[in-house]
């Protein structure tokens, strides 16, 4: 099973922060994408971009997954926000 398959994604950027989030088509494949999309695989899966930490936030109502990548993208800022 392909993840485009079961789920869709949206990103976008500020400065050296890259943000990729994951939406389930279906809330049933949460569980399953959860399991699968660790921080650990989407900073290697973009190893070639990403040079800082890996934040995944779950947000289960809307059966989503939202990373956070710090040093990506070569901008200006070196870390991500605090807080």
């Amino acid at each position: 099973m392909k993840l485009r398959e079961i789920a869709h994604s949206r990103t976008g950027d500020k400065g050296n922060i890259l943000d990729v989030s994951v939406i389930s088509h279906d809330p049933a494949h949460c569980a399953h994408v959860c399991a699968e999309l660790t921080p650990e695989w989407m900073k290697a899966w973009l190893e070639n971009i990403v040079r800082g930490r890996v934040i995944r936030h779950e947000l289960p109502k809307l059966a989503a997954l939202d990373f956070v990548l710090g040093k990506a993208l070569g901008g200006r800022r070196d870390s991500l926000p605090r807080g």
